[in-house]
């Protein structure tokens, strides 16, 4: 990427705020606190561009950018939030179209099979065009992209710089920090710090322990970059499969879910073909199968469902990142997400799963919030502690939430119905965000995971599941529940959720 390198002897010996880690978050909250009047340094231990995931936005998602942009004067910003407006000014930057939701319900040792009323697929829009619909970042691109923005800012950034230690000397005191660079180092002092590094090394280094919290969700991750990959749609009318006339949209141009025994795999594809691909697997069933090497891992859990190793059978892994990666298991929670002098963005504080695509946009709903709490500080005030303590627990909520929310999801991943009454809780929530910014309003929390009554609404049917579960899912028990559902999302479903024998959602996307 352009800039002027900055050489680590130049880092001063303090700084007002020092937020760590240049990803989207890092860099873009960076940005908007340099407007604000704030003297800010960006560390990065690694350098840009480099490879990640987390890379499917949302209509929550680009509504925050677009307001972020008109409240903070970021005019470069506001095409960023639509594919159409992307695509026109910024061709330089590789993006995917992203309509909606698509799901595809698969049983091993057996070619994929559907029929018009589409009893193993489900398709949810979330935009009305491609214009205005979303879209797949490329983080590597995309985070490059935003650095060179800070940096024009006049954000002091400084990449390959690790912070090693932290010292803290109490409230009203600034911290001070050991840097690393290679062989070099340096020690500087901050009255604020902000992790926005994604992992949770510098939160213990902050003194933050781990939340006593019991996951419902447990999973973990391999996945890559792949080129030569058809489109699954292609592949459907090839094999002459029933219903794709049907579809409101191009399933391809979604979150693409294929759901199976052992999790699922998702399939998000850029406009020029490369394809970000990557199994999520249920660590509670598959703990020996993850013990194989990456790539016989990939290639086992592809020979279980024919029509997926057809699709991947040429498969070429892209340059970047030049191989299958896989992860332990992915939950984790910090026991607060800020206190005195600091603040963790939500993939420091935590992380569940990429389940329904809530990495983006929780992200830039916890950029909004700390925003807020900054400009109302003026540069070298002390922030509102009170403040900072609703911040803590709204992340909280919210992870507790999406873990619910994803956990449910893998219980019901078998039966295509259960899933899709389950799955009508997440959209509900994203339905009644949505509504409410819409309004004017800003929600306390990401998909109101604070609101009643649409919080309480989702406990109460995870309970009921739970019930469910420990039954047996008997068919009659699972089509009380499907009912049950629907009665308990009909204040929020303006969007026709749960239609008997619907599946094909045209109508869900919010007029934005």
């Amino acid at each position: 990427m352009r800039r002027k390198k900055q050489l680590f002897e130049n880092i001063p010996a303090h700084a007002g705020i020092v937020v760590a880690g240049a990803g989207f978050g890092g860099s873009l909250l960076s940005i908007i606190l340099k407007q604000q009047g704030h003297d800010v340094l960006l560390l990065e231990r690694s350098t840009h561009p480099r490879f990640t995931i987390g890379e499917s936005s949302t209509p929550i998602a680009d509504m925050i950018l677009r307001d972020l942009a008109q409240t903070y004067g970021l005019e470069w910003l506001t095409p960023l939030s639509r594919y159409g407006s992307w695509k026109e000014s910024y061709p330089e930057l590789r993006v995917g179209l992203k309509r909606g939701f698509s799901y595809y319900f698969h049983e091993p040792d057996k070619p994929f099979s559907d029929d018009t009323r589409h009893a193993r697929s489900l398709l949810v829009a979330a935009s009305n065009s491609d214009e205005s619909s979303d879209t797949q970042w490329y983080r590597p691109d995309f985070d490059a992209f935003l650095v060179q923005k800070a940096v024009e800012e006049g954000v002091a950034y400084y990449d390959q710089t690790e912070i090693t230690r932290v010292l803290d000397n109490g409230p009203g005191h600034p911290w001070y920090l050991s840097l690393r660079s290679g062989k070099r180092t340096h020690e500087l002092s901050a009255d604020f710090i902000i992790d926005a590094t994604g992992a949770d090394q510098l939160s213990r280094l902050l003194g933050v322990k781990p939340a006593d919290y019991a996951f419902h969700t447990s999973s973990a991750a391999v996945f890559s970059h792949v080129t030569n990959v058809p489109e699954w749609h292609s592949y459907l009318q090839e094999q002459g499969i029933s219903g794709t006339d049907t579809y409101p949209f191009h399933p391809d141009h979604a979150a693409l879910h294929h759901l199976i025994d052992e999790g699922w795999l998702w399939m998000l594809r850029f406009s020029d073909g490369l394809l970000s691909a990557g199994f999520m697997l249920s660590w509670e069933d598959q703990k020996q199968l993850v013990r194989k090497s990456n790539h016989k891992l990939v290639q086992h859990l592809f020979q279980q469902y024919p029509s997926l190793n057809a699709l991947f059978d040429g498969a070429e892994i892209a340059q970047l990142p030049g191989k299958w990666l896989k992860t332990k298991p992915l939950q984790r929670m910090s026991q607060n997400a800020a206190g005195s002098g600091f603040a963790l963005l939500p993939h420091s504080a935590g992380f569940v799963d990429p389940m329904h695509s809530t990495g983006i946009a929780i992200t830039l709903c916890a950029i909004e919030k700390l925003a807020l709490l900054f400009r109302e500080a003026k540069p070298g005030e002390t922030v509102n502690s009170y403040a900072l303590d609703a911040y803590s627990i709204s992340i909280m909520r919210e992870l507790q939430l999406i873990d619910v929310l994803v956990a449910g999801c893998y219980k019901t991943r078998r039966n295509p119905d259960l899933f899709e009454a389950w799955l009508s809780c997440y959209f509900t929530c994203s339905i009644s965000y949505e509504q409410a910014r819409l309004k004017g309003e800003r929600p306390a929390s990401f998909l109101n995971a604070m609101e009643q009554p649409v919080s309480s609404m989702i406990y109460e049917a995870w309970e009921h599941l739970l019930q469910l579960e420990k039954e047996g899912f008997p068919d009659a028990a699972c089509h009380a529940f499907i009912e049950a559902m629907r009665r308990r999302i009909q204040p929020w479903n303006i969007a026709g959720l749960l239609t008997p024998n619907q599946k094909m959602y045209a109508h869900t996307a919010v007029d934005l």
